[in-house]
């Protein structure tokens, strides 16, 4: 009898210290002191839980940003508080390679006495901080080596750029909107790549230029450089000329056509002459 009159009290407290564990919250916080990201900004990382258990924290801290290759969330890294407190401050540093951006998220899970991200409980992740901004380098952009200013060029033309550390770049024609460049191949936008753009006589059309910008930016920063007195021409159908020529459809100043026998060399002038004039319009733009 005196046996059952222990053992229920003794069960009574056990399902209150049930109860109590089972009612107990757990909050894990993340705070960027400035929300620019670049070397030697800290992050801190709080624990809070409701029965005040102090411990060691380790904090698993991520970021995501939707406009570069990191479009899930990416492990910054693991950081571990070993001094019996609830927080604990994480410092970005050069050896975290981000491509630069303005639409950064950042969170972190949080695990109470545990040294890695795969911890003991209680556990717990934080809200998303957004508006984080990443600013560590400017786009690159150097111009292809067979461009140059005051030059003409066919609306087909291929326009080329090195690019790197950008998230998109476009070319302007004028006070044209931009055309978008394309990146070539493969690998990561932090390292050099081509970027380019080909014309067509709809998306090019034909007439003397003032300039032709070509400009990358990584969300933050734009990088802009530009050739001068670019003049985009289709040239003179000198095929559609000679046919004309050969069915006589060129006349002489004698009224004869061009195309009889009599005037081949009449012919023959007219095509070397246009071609001439062709080639030093061209070269004057």
């Amino acid at each position: 009898m005196n046996k059952k009159l222990i053992l229920l009290p003794l069960s009574a407290l056990l399902v209150l210290m049930m109860a109590g564990m089972v009612s107990a919250s757990v909050a894990c916080n993340v705070s960027v002191r400035n929300s620019m990201l670049n070397r030697n900004t800290e992050i801190n990382v709080s624990y809070n839980n409701s029965d005040n258990t102090a411990g060691n924290l380790s904090a698993f801290i991520e970021l995501v940003s939707a406009s570069t290759e990191n479009s899930s969330f990416v492990a910054v890294g693991n950081f571990t508080n070993t001094s019996n407190r609830l927080h604990v401050n994480a410092t970005f540093t050069d050896e975290l390679v981000f491509r630069d951006a303005a639409n950064y998220q950042i969170r972190a899970t949080c695990y109470l006495n545990a040294s890695s991200s795969t911890g003991a409980a209680p556990t717990a992740t934080s809200s998303t901080v957004t508006g984080i901004i990443i600013d560590r380098s400017v786009p690159v952009v150097r111009i292809a080596s067979g461009l140059v200013s005051s030059k003409a060029y066919s609306p087909k033309q291929k326009w080329s750029i090195t690019c790197a550390n950008f998230t998109s770049s476009t070319v302007t024609f004028g006070s044209n909107s931009g055309k978008t460049m394309t990146k070539e191949g493969g690998g990561d936008r932090l390292q050099d790549a081509t970027c380019s753009f080909t014309g067509t006589k709809m998306s090019v059309p034909e007439g003397v230029y003032k300039s032709v910008e070509f400009s990358a930016t990584d969300g933050s920063n734009t990088t802009r450089v530009m050739l001068t007195s670019i003049s985009i021409d289709i040239g003179i159908p000198l095929k559609q000329i000679a046919a004309l020529v050969a069915s006589g459809g060129v006349k002489t100043a004698s009224g004869r056509s061009a195309g009889s026998s009599s005037n081949n060399n009449t012919a023959l002038l007219v095509i070397i002459g246009l071609a001439a004039f062709w080639y030093v319009r061209r070269n004057k733009k």
